[in-house]
């Protein structure tokens, strides 16, 4: 899948995935970014409103049988038109709702490079970033994400497969605008010296109204983006948008230029108390993309060999090639079964009609090709 210019739309993206963690890989002419998302990572808290006054079902049917026949709509019925107001409350409250887990930004200057497109191989689940450095070079940014632990992995290399100087000036890690502000604040752990940038959000499981933020709830959960590289980091002063010069905020860092560019982000997520304080550090390094990208290419090896089809259509037979390498992407054994939009969200993106589970979406269309393709693993989420 091959995309010739920058793809700066969030729709324009090269989807990874590994079932559980998914990221949306979109380019624009002064940079990468990354939007991370996970089938485990929800806005947990429900609203329970006027439990009284919902009633049963045979309640509810019974007061709908005894509307009168005149009536050309069931909302003339005065009864009926304040209990489906009052019915609906709850659900249009934001939560539940899947919860971005955050992006990610590699920046360059445009005077040092210029964004070419992207490429995605779904035979193996490999991203290619192509880029010009100043001497009209061919760079490429790889990326994949491991097949078996909620990492990203990227690395710069020439068209040969060696390591070339740092294009990337800068890199900035960015929670989700849509956080609410009821939330805890995020937590941030800097460690220039070591290349890590990382925050902590934890996701209450109370209503605002009943969460105590000092105390806590057993129930509430947390995640963790942690962006490592081989680089060193440091603040400096850079320029911002509207052409003026500022210091680097928080979660933000130059990078240096050293040959041999790698980097891993990594996900952690699960129950607040479970998910640790500080940042449990992926060492970035040639050694460590290498090895992940092994154990993923088996990963991919074994999956494409359940299955194949040849079929006289040959547009009919990507749909079919590339809607199975979403599936892998998207679904997998341990992770919860994905909602409407799966595990790809920003802001309010993916997260419409609460990306709940629906009766006539989530249980058919994510699904029914398990058995056809022979992919019975994936079943077990139903």
């Amino acid at each position: 899948m091959l995309y010739n210019k920058p793809a700066v739309n969030f729709f324009e993206g090269a989807l990874l995935g590994n079932g559980g963690m998914g990221v949306v890989v979109t380019t624009r002419p002064d940079g990468v970014m990354l939007y991370f998302g996970h089938n485990n990572v929800w806005d947990i808290r429900i609203a329970e409103d006027n439990k009284e006054e919902i009633g049963t079902f045979d309640y509810v049917f019974d007061r709908v049988s005894k509307i009168p026949d005149t009536c050309k709509l069931l909302t003339d019925d005065p009864w009926y038109a304040k209990y489906s107001t009052m019915a609906a409350e709850n659900y249009r409250k934001p939560y539940p709702r899947p919860f971005p887990c955050g992006s990610v930004l590699l920046g360059f200057d445009v005077k040092e490079a210029e964004l070419l497109g992207h490429s995605l191989d779904i035979s193996s689940g490999l991203c290619e970033v192509y880029l010009l450095d100043s001497k009209k070079r061919k760079i490429t940014l790889q990326l994949f994400t491991d097949m078996k632990d909620d990492r990203l992995w990227m690395q710069l290399v020439d068209v040969n497969g060696n390591k070339v100087p740092n294009l990337f000036k800068r890199i900035r890690i960015m929670p989700d605008p849509s956080t609410p502000k009821e939330f805890p604040k995020y937590t941030i752990t800097e460690n220039l010296e070591e290349g890590v940038l990382s925050f902590k959000q934890v996701l209450p499981y109370q209503e605002s109204d009943e969460y105590d933020a000092a105390k806590g709830h057993p129930k509430g959960k947390a995640f963790r983006l942690t962006a490592t590289t081989n680089q060193t980091m440091s603040k400096t002063i850079r320029v911002n948008w509207d052409g003026n010069e500022q210091q680097m905020s928080l979660l933000e860092a130059a990078l240096s230029s050293e040959d041999g560019f790698v980097a891993c982000i990594s996900l952690e997520e699960g129950l607040n108390t479970k998910v640790s304080a500080e940042p449990v550090i992926s060492e970035a390094s040639t050694g460590g993309f290498n090895a992940s990208r092994t154990t993923s290419n088996n990963v991919w090896k074994s999956y494409w060999a359940k299955s194949g089809i040849k079929l006289a259509d040959a547009e009919l037979e990507q749909i079919w090639y590339r809607n199975l390498y979403f599936f892998n992407c998207a679904a997998k054994d341990s992770a919860v079964t994905p909602g409407l939009f799966a595990n790809w969200s920003y802001d309010k993106i993916g997260t419409a009609w609460h990306g709940d589970y629906h009766m006539n979406y989530n249980t058919q269309q994510p699904f029914w090709m398990t058995f056809s393709s022979n992919h019975l693993e994936k079943i077990f989420l139903m």
